[in-house]
C-alpha cells in the first residue's frame, strides 16, 4: 500500500540560514586597518569557507553555524578566534596586535587602586577585557590599600570591571600605552548592581 499527500515531498531539501558577513579589523585602539583578509573561515565540520569572501572581507550565502575565523592585516598581528553566524547580516570586528619594533610584542602595565570603597567589604576582585580584542586579565585586589595589578598587558582600550560583596562596584575604560601610570576608580554609591559570583 503506497499513501500519497498532495504537496508533500519526501526528497524535499530543508531551508538552510544563510547570512551576509563583513569583516572588519582595527587596531586595539580602535583604528580601522586597510588590507584586511580572511585567512580562515572553518565551519564545524572542519571545511574551510574562507573562499566566500571576496574582496578578502565580504561573503554571501554563509550558512549558520559556528566558524574559526582567522584575520590578517598588513604589519598586525593574525587574530584568529570563534563567531557565531545566526543572523541575515553580521559584521565581524577583529582587534589586531601591532607587530612592534623588529617584531618584538609591544606591553604596557595595567595597575590602579579602588578608592573611597568601604574597607569592610569582602571578596574583591577585577577583571580587564580588551575593547577591540578578546584578550581578558582578572586581578585580586588587595584589601589592605585596594589596588589592582593586571601585569603586561598589549597597549589599547580596556574595560575595567570590578567587584566586591557579589556586586559590581566599578566600571571604567582606560586607554593603556607605553607610558601608561596607575589610574584610580572612585567610590560612587548607589551605582552597584548584583553580580555573578566569581
Amino acid at each position: 500500500m503506497i499513501l500519497s499527500f498532495s504537496g508533500i515531498s519526501q526528497d524535499r531539501q530543508q531551508h538552510v540560514d544563510t547570512a551576509k558577513v563583513t569583516v572588519a579589523a582595527v587596531s586595539v585602539v580602535g583604528t580601522p586597518l586597510a588590507n584586511t583578509r580572511v585567512d580562515a573561515f572553518v565551519d564545524e565540520d572542519g571545511h574551510d569557507k574562507a573562499a566566500l569572501f571576496h574582496s578578502g572581507r565580504v561573503a554571501s550565502g554563509v550558512p549558520f553555524g559556528e566558524y574559526r575565523i582567522a584575520v590578517r592585516s598588513d604589519d598586525y598581528r593574525e587574530s584568529t578566534f570563534y563567531v557565531e553566524i545566526a543572523a541575515p547580516e553580521v559584521l565581524i570586528t577583529a582587534g589586531l596586535e601591532w607587530y612592534g619594533v623588529e617584531n618584538v610584542r609591544v606591553t604596557a602595565e595595567l595597575r590602579g587602586k579602588l578608592a573611597g570603597f568601604p574597607l569592610a567589604w569582602g571578596d574583591w576582585w577585577c577583571k580587564a577585557s580588551s575593547l577591540y580584542s578578546r584578550q581578558q586579565y582578572e586581578s585580586a585586589v588587595n584589601p589592605v590599600d585596594l589596588s589592582f595589578d593586571f601585569g603586561e598587558v598589549p597597549p589599547g582600550v580596556w574595560v575595567v570591571a570590578c567587584v566586591a560583596n557579589r556586586k559590581f562596584i566599578a566600571l571604567r575604560s582606560v586607554r593603556v600605552a607605553g607610558d601608561a601610570v596607575p589610574f584610580t576608580i572612585d567610590y560612587k554609591p548607589n551605582q552597584d548592581g548584583e553580580a555573578v559570583k566569581h
